[in-house]
C-alpha cells in the first residue's frame, strides 16, 4: 500500500475518508489540514475497531480513547472476533 499512496487522486472529493489510510512502509500519514471533526473521530470513536488509529495530522498513530475508557468491551470484542 505504501507505493500506491502517491497514485491516489488528491483532488478526489467523492469520499472524505478515501485519503486517510495512506502509509509509507507501514507508517500511516495524513498531511491534510487538521480539522476538529477528524481529530475527534480518531481520538474518540467507538465505531472504529482500532485502539491505535492513524493520526489526524502528521505521521504515526494516536490513541482511540473511547476504547481505552471501555477496555473490557474492547477486550471482549477481540475475543469474539477470534
Amino acid at each position: 500500500m505504501g507505493d500506491e499512496a502517491g497514485s491516489k487522486n488528491e483532488d478526489s472529493k467523492s469520499d472524505p475518508h478515501e485519503l486517510e489510510d495512506k502509509d509509507v512502509h507501514g507508517l500511516p500519514y495524513d498531511w491534510r489540514r487538521p480539522t476538529v471533526s477528524r481529530a475527534k473521530s480518531r481520538m474518540w470513536n467507538g465505531e472504529d475497531p482500532r485502539m491505535f488509529p492513524p493520526k489526524s495530522f502528521g505521521a504515526g498513530w494516536t490513541v482511540n480513547f473511547y476504547w481505552l475508557a471501555h477496555l473490557p468491551k474492547y477486550l471482549l470484542k477481540d475475543k469474539k472476533n477470534s
